[in-house]
């Protein structure tokens, strides 16, 4: 795990304050701070593509495998051809 741990398929970009605000937190119960409503989790999750967040490091590699296939196929669809990475 901990070769995976720092790939672009765990990371979020995120900016300044909300960086300093999540700080070592799981990435599902930082949003369940920021996004008080269920809408704007949903929308926060999607935008970021962050299905099946996990609220602990059980089932880290499914998730992590699950993310990086849906970032592929986003950045393919951006650039109009396929990337070989898959």
């Amino acid at each position: 795990m901990a070769e995976i741990k720092e790939r672009l398929p765990n990371l979020q970009l995120l900016q300044g304050p909300d960086n300093q605000s999540k700080g070592g937190k799981m990435p599902a119960q930082w949003i369940a701070e920021e996004y008080k409503s269920d809408q704007d989790r949903t929308e926060y999750i999607s935008r970021h593509m962050l299905d099946g967040v996990m609220t602990d490091l059980r089932g880290f590699e499914g998730f992590y495998e699950a993310r990086r296939e849906r970032l592929l196929k986003r950045i393919e669809s951006v650039l109009n051809r396929p990337t070989d990475l898959a």
